[in-house]
């Protein structure tokens, strides 16, 4: 008995810590960029999502690229970006 209440207690407890996580990495896709004012970024080809996670903070387009590899892995569509110019715009 007492394997099964550890059992489902360590259940709930993963669970809890998935949709935590997963309410993060949502609450960042809704973060709006760190931007004031026009921003030219460059992507080279060939950037992975680690390199494009490095350029993107380095640029001071994102805070913290903490949840931009977990965003990726949820929303799978976000890494098929291209090589190219893109400008953003502030919101």
């Amino acid at each position: 008995m007492k394997k099964v209440k550890f059992v489902a207690l360590l259940v709930v407890v993963i669970l809890a810590l998935l949709f935590w996580g997963y309410q993060k990495v949502e609450r960042f896709a809704d973060t709006p960029l760190a931007i004031q004012q026009e921003a030219i970024f460059k992507l080279p080809a060939g950037t992975g999502r680690v390199a494009l996670e490095g350029l993107l903070v380095r640029d001071k387009l994102i805070r913290n690229g903490k949840w931009f590899p977990w965003l990726l892995k949820i929303e799978p569509k976000l890494a098929a970006f291209k090589a190219g110019t893109y400008r953003f715009t502030p919101a």
